[in-house]
């Protein structure tokens, strides 16, 4: 499965489990935020305006394609009127770079051709074309299917027995795995000449064995998971959520520790929340927590997999300015998804108008940064409607060609 489809199936899993958690649940009438945007007598365009940066995300099927030209991605850029880039690195366990002293670590285009494929992006992509330096993230995925599949003791544990073949535990989090992820945010800070390394996929939904639970004593002072009326492990309870955070707050702190002293900033990608104000304590995301440790934080406003309408994006920016404050906002991205389909191989995205409207809606509330994502899932006709938000009358969009990766 393609890193962009099994990004689409977690969104789905972590929107329907933001559902049914019982400390967010909301009736259906009531899914979408009452009060929070335009009242019906306000012009519903008033307060939006274009991002003053302005991002293109670009996967790791991108980075490694065999017959990318990345000449011809950044004039699309120039065209779009993007400001930067995320790049993706890859994951601890395929690199999109010959990582040094972690050979086994190479994807396979780099086990074969010994080329670093982050740089000849980086190269290329850094400028535009009047020469003014694009901003440029690096992200690192940290899911580990390989290493759970070798010891699949590391996956999370659910309250039903089953362990996830991708995510990693709490105990894992926090032990070897976190200090994996925190090595390959060092070698990606020091080797590149970037603006921010990213963390994404890095989320805690469950994890109940019993290393979790020691870490879970050590952080909390409890001596047993939060537990309901029936025995069971209370999911939704606030020091679960508060565990979560600490968490996902540990590895980012590690993370920071190797990539501060070179000057770089650290940017975690969060869920949105599609139930109601507020954070994601259901997922470790606690907005004004993580500030505290990173330096930027990326939303997944991906409205097309969670069924909802690109004016949500507005409700998403005001719960956000809510939660972090006025003042932080500038160090907070809305990214837009092109996802709309409900199958795991599905191809299904939103129409370059829904694009145009989450573009728009995504920086209202204050906020200023906004990118869309993936580059591999941009048609001309949705670069076109990037170009209308971002750069109107900024000249026509050229046809764009593809290529092939491999991990």
């Amino acid at each position: 499965m393609p890193p962009t489809s099994r990004r689409r199936q977690r969104v789905r899993r972590a929107v329907a489990v933001s559902l049914v958690v019982p400390a967010l649940m909301m009736s259906a009438a009531s899914c979408r935020f009452p009060a929070l945007g335009p009242s019906g007598d306000e012009d519903p365009r008033a307060g939006r305006g274009v991002a003053s940066e302005r991002l293109v995300g670009i996967g790791y099927e991108d980075v490694v394609a065999s017959s990318r030209s990345w000449s011809q991605v950044s004039a699309t850029l120039d065209e779009m009127g993007a400001t930067g880039v995320t790049v993706s690195v890859g994951r601890p366990e395929w690199t999109a770079f010959p990582w040094p002293d972690h050979s086994a670590s190479w994807s396979a285009p780099v086990r074969t051709s010994g080329e670093d494929y982050v740089a000849k992006a980086v190269d290329v992509l850094k400028e535009d074309g009047n020469g003014r330096r694009r901003s440029i993230t690096l992200t690192i995925d940290v899911l580990a299917p390989r290493r759970i599949a070798q010891r699949p003791e590391l996956g999370a544990l659910a309250t039903d027995g089953t362990r996830s073949t991708e995510v990693l535990g709490p105990a894992a989090l926090v032990g070897e795995g976190g200090e994996q992820i925190a090595d390959l945010c060092g070698a990606v800070a020091r080797r590149y000449d970037v603006d921010r390394v990213a963390l994404a996929e890095l989320f805690v939904e469950s994890g109940y064995g019993p290393d979790d639970l020691e870490v879970f004593r050590r952080m909390t002072g409890e001596q047993d998971w939060p537990r309901d009326a029936s025995g069971a492990i209370d999911t939704a309870a606030e020091s679960l959520g508060a565990f979560r955070s600490a968490v996902v707050t540990d590895v980012v702190r590690r993370c920071a520790a190797q990539v501060h002293p070179t000057g770089k900033a650290v940017d975690v990608d969060v869920r949105a929340n599609w139930t109601g104000p507020g954070s994601r304590p259901d997922s470790g995301h606690d907005y004004a927590e993580l500030l505290e440790t990173a330096d930027h934080l990326t939303v997944w406003n991906y409205f097309g997999i969670s069924q909802q309408d690109p004016s949500y994006s507005r409700q998403i920016t005001k719960s956000l300015a809510d939660s972090v404050g006025a003042a932080r906002l500038d160090r907070v991205t809305m990214s837009v998804g092109l996802w709309a389909g409900q199958g795991d191989d599905s191809r299904e995205v939103i129409s370059p108008e829904q694009l145009e409207e989450g573009l728009l809606e995504s920086a209202t509330n204050g906020l200023t940064s906004v990118s869309v994502t993936p580059l591999s899932l941009l048609d001309d006709s949705h670069r076109r409607a990037v170009a209308r938000t971002w750069n109107p009358g900024g000249g026509s969009i050229r046809p764009t060609s593809g290529g092939t990766a491999t991990r």
